[in-house]
């Protein structure tokens, strides 16, 4: 039977600490990732000299992934009658123990694929008994193993010098960010399932009913299925592991999503706002008047209980937030000169259509029904002013420096978004809705303790913007409540519509136009939106959400860092001429890689490292 030669060309091209080769094989050489390396393999069959660049990164003490544009590896190796194969998948491979195996000759029947069980020294190991290269091997073979076993020394050597003492961020960080106000912290304490999307992710608004969400890291690697919404995902952790798992891990990715290096990371850019979605169920005791079984007995201040969605109680749930924690991620946010917008993002039965309203992709329910569970004749419309109150409440009790920390509250983040299209609230209602939410506000302590509403409102839910909501926020907020403490509050994204940027066809420009071009093309477009918004409200001012995503579709969007720095700077230089607010979207997305590059400022400022596990597609595991 024909032979395989399989050859790894090594090139280590960031690394934070030496790595050191120890003694193995014949067959393989062991190599000790002492930290952390991003490892390129070059994979080159004997006949044919096929090969397939696949880029992975060592991410930590979990595993390690493997990535090619569009294309992810069933389990094992395959061969064709050429004798040209390619890698699959890999899998339970130690980040302190990875076998290269270098020059094996085999024939395909022997290069086994990975086991289920995958024993902790047995992954990708060439057979033991090595035949006479000699015999099997012609010169142009020879000469490609030669130059492999010569680049993995001239690699290790390299690497074996003192490591640089600069902290090991991404390679390639902009030379400089621009002054931005604020940053969101996205996927922290409201999910989205694109955030969790793995090696799949592809659409920043999911498309199809299954969504695209994979994983909650660091307790959930693996899932039978994706999850498409928060409340989606919550409840079936709840019906297959049971309340106490379901709990003890959405602690775990609440206490490892966002910690004192990422508040540090944020004050090293010199940020000043951090604004903090939250679903309904930080305040989910609030409801305790409708099923005080449900939504009365858990401690709130300690508690991480499992709640269903009041409406949707047979397929959403979630995570209730200990306020006692909550108090203390302000406290942290104060010690690093940040203050924080707490953003009500989700709420009962979603009021908003789109992955992030938390029970996507039923649809939103919020305007037109009523509870399902405990008293049935509580509309939902009103339970969600329950939840505005009790947040309003905590605000107001919380101890000097926590409250302190406080610089704003958002009672709904884009409310009724998508309706415009799909008629699932009625205008009125919508309006006298955040009517009613922002007399809380004011009727409050919280105006006199120098804390701002911010006013969330999106165009998607009208017809008429700028001749429905524009008379009616001038009529809501006085003139000098606008200049206080009422801030008009907009989000502004160019990943979709006329300016986005593509390397398709179809966009408002393509990624390889001459960059003056695209900077010219995308500050026409910014320029637009904020000369309207300046018209149309003439006190505080706020862009919550923007970034420099150029195209929802993650595959086809710009990745230059040439243009995403304009993209940024263009945007934050037309939100400062106008005096407004811009918040990017978002701090981070370690666990969507694909999306890294136009969402994560934390990636773009070069503070990201390589996620420490990866989220395969459900069905697959590492």
């Amino acid at each position: 039977m024909d032979s395989d030669l399989v050859t790894w060309n090594v090139i280590l091209d960031t690394c934070s600490s030496p790595l050191a080769a120890a003694p193995g094989s014949s067959a393989s050489c062991w190599l000790s990732f002492w930290q952390r390396a991003t490892v390129h393999f070059s994979c080159v069959g004997l006949w044919g000299l096929q090969g397939k660049l696949l880029s992975c990164a060592a991410l930590g003490s979990k595993g390690l992934e493997c990535l090619t544009p569009g294309l992810w590896f069933a389990d094992g190796w395959r061969s064709d009658q050429k004798g040209s194969f390619e890698i699959s998948k890999i899998r339970n491979i130690r980040f302190e123990r990875v076998s290269w195996s270098l020059a094996c000759m085999a024939s395909s029947r022997e290069l086994l694929p990975v086991s289920q069980s995958a024993p902790e020294e047995s992954a990708w190991r060439c057979p033991r008994k090595m035949p006479a290269l000699s015999r099997v091997v012609p010169p142009l073979a020879l000469a490609a193993t030669a130059l492999s076993l010569l680049a993995l020394i001239l690699a290790i050597v390299a690497l074996a010098k003192p490591a640089p003492q600069t902290e090991p961020w991404t390679q390639d960080p902009m030379a400089s960010l621009p002054p931005l106000t604020g940053v969101n912290a996205g996927g922290w304490l409201n999910l989205e399932d694109w955030f969790f999307s793995g090696v799949t992710g592809r659409n920043v608004m999911s498309l199809v009913n299954r969504g695209q969400g994979a994983c909650l890291p660091p307790a959930v690697l693996t899932m039978d299925d994706y999850w498409p919404s928060e409340g989606f995902l919550t409840m079936r952790l709840n019906q297959s592991r049971g309340p106490a798992f379901t709990a003890e891990a959405f602690e775990a990715h609440r206490r490892s999503f966002i910690g004192e290096e990422d508040f540090q990371g944020m004050a090293s850019l010199k940020l000043q706002l951090l604004r903090l979605p939250l679903h309904w169920a930080a305040f989910a005791d609030a409801l305790a008047p409708i099923d005080h079984e449900l939504y009365g007995k858990h401690n709130p201040d300690e508690d991480t209980a499992i709640v269903p969605d009041p409406y949707y109680n047979g397929l959403a749930a979630f995570a209730t937030v200990p306020r006692k924690w909550l108090a203390s991620q302000l406290r942290k946010a104060a010690q690093n000169n940040l203050r924080v917008v707490l953003d009500l993002h989700a709420f009962p039965g979603g009021a908003a259509n789109g992955t992030y309203n938390g029970v996507w992709p039923s649809p939103p329910a919020f305007w037109k029904e009523k509870s399902n569970v405990g008293n049935r004749s509580v509309a939902l419309k009103d339970a969600g002013l329950m939840v505005v109150k009790a947040m309003v409440q905590w605000v107001e009790g919380l101890d000097d420096t926590a409250r302190g920390a406080v610089a704003g509250v958002t009672v709904m983040n884009e409310p009724a978004h998508m309706n415009q299209g799909s008629a699932f609230a009625s205008e009125a209602d919508i309006l006298q809705w955040l009517s009613d939410a922002s007399n809380m506000f004011r009727q409050s302590k919280l105006p006199g303790m120098s804390v701002k509403l911010y006013m969330q409102l999106i165009g998607t839910a009208f017809r008429d913007f700028d001749g429905t909501v524009v008379p009616w926020f001038h009529k809501t907020f006085s003139s000098q409540e606008q200049s206080k403490w009422a801030v008009a509050d907009l989000h502004f994204y160019i990943a979709w519509g006329g300016c986005d940027g593509r390397v398709i066809s179809g966009g408002g420009f393509a990624c390889d136009d001459p960059l003056d071009e695209i900077r010219q093309k995308i500050d026409g477009c910014v320029k637009s939106f904020t000369q309207d918004f300046r018209k149309n409200f003439g006190g505080l001012r706020a862009v919550t959400e923007f970034s420099t995503g150029t195209f929802q579709d993650a595959r086809f969007a710009c990745q230059d860092r040439r243009v995403l720095e304009a993209f940024l700077q263009v945007q934050a230089d037309a939100y400062k001429a106008a005096d407004i607010q811009p918040f990017f979207w978002t701090w981070r997305m370690p666990h969507g890689p694909i999306f890294e590059r136009g969402w994560s400022l934390r990636w773009l400022a070069g503070l990201e490292l390589p996620a420490q596990v990866t989220c395969p597609p459900p069905g697959h595991s590492f």
